[in-house]
């Protein structure tokens, strides 16, 4: 084999390993340049007492901003928020898109 083979070959598998890698990462590398989001929350997800929370509070989550009056209700917030349902701006929280589209399809 010439060396010049030899360089083709690592050129192509060098060439598909980075494909590979920006596959297997595609979540954040779009995240980066926010491009993805997540569109939609699976309320079987959420533990029961967060899916309890967000519900018993919904009319002040649905008017707007929610500010919470103790470190529980803080803690419960904060996991809603990982879970893509509240979104926190200066220790407020609101309700993020996905959020509104699960308050809107329960079962009054």
């Amino acid at each position: 084999m010439t060396m010049q083979t030899v360089l083709n070959i690592a050129t192509l598998l060098g060439g598909f390993t980075a494909l590979w890698f920006l596959y297997d990462k595609r979540v954040i590398v779009l995240n980066w340049f926010k491009l993805y989001t997540r569109t939609s929350v699976n309320p079987l997800a959420l533990p029961d007492q967060e899916f309890e929370f967000i519900f018993n509070k919904s009319e002040f989550f649905t008017r707007g901003q929610y500010l919470p009056v103790n470190a529980e209700e803080r803690e419960f917030c904060m996991s809603l928020t990982n879970h893509g349902v509240l979104r926190e701006k200066g220790g407020a929280f609101r309700l993020t898109g996905p959020g509104k589209r699960m308050l809107a399809g329960r079962s009054a």
